[in-house]
């Protein structure tokens, strides 16, 4: 898990670099997991602002998430630790199975954090 110092320090981070690269940085932001081929990699996001035409220019590190059907859940906790907590349907996965989740925090609502699962 990401302590809050350390989450705080990455995306500071994000946010400076996009500058560097001539990019705005902005929110929403938050933590994806995702396992692909029995590995998990865990990351720490801010998302691009603007209208970016030219994916090319982007530098490495900037990824582009995969269009298609996500579930949500909205909870006042962290929850991306226990996804299978929130989304039961990742029970009948099968193990080393690819998973995208995000967690954001909810701007709207102090507190309030969703977890996305990506479903296709």
């Amino acid at each position: 898990m990401t302590t809050a110092n350390r989450y705080n320090h990455m995306l500071l981070s994000l946010f400076v670099n996009a500058e560097k690269n001539g990019q705005s940085a902005g929110y929403p932001t938050g933590l994806i997991y995702e396992t692909k081929n029995g590995i998990t990699s865990k990351l720490v996001f801010a998302t691009l602002q603007g209208d970016i035409t030219d994916t090319s220019a982007l530098p490495a590190s900037c990824r582009i998430l995969p269009a298609g059907k996500y579930l949500t859940d909205r909870s006042s906790q962290h929850r991306i630790e226990q996804p299978a907590d929130v989304f039961p349907i990742l029970t009948n996965k099968k193990a080393g199975e690819d998973t995208l989740l995000i967690e954001t925090d909810v701007m709207e609502e102090k507190g309030v954090k969703e977890l996305q699962l990506f479903v296709s």
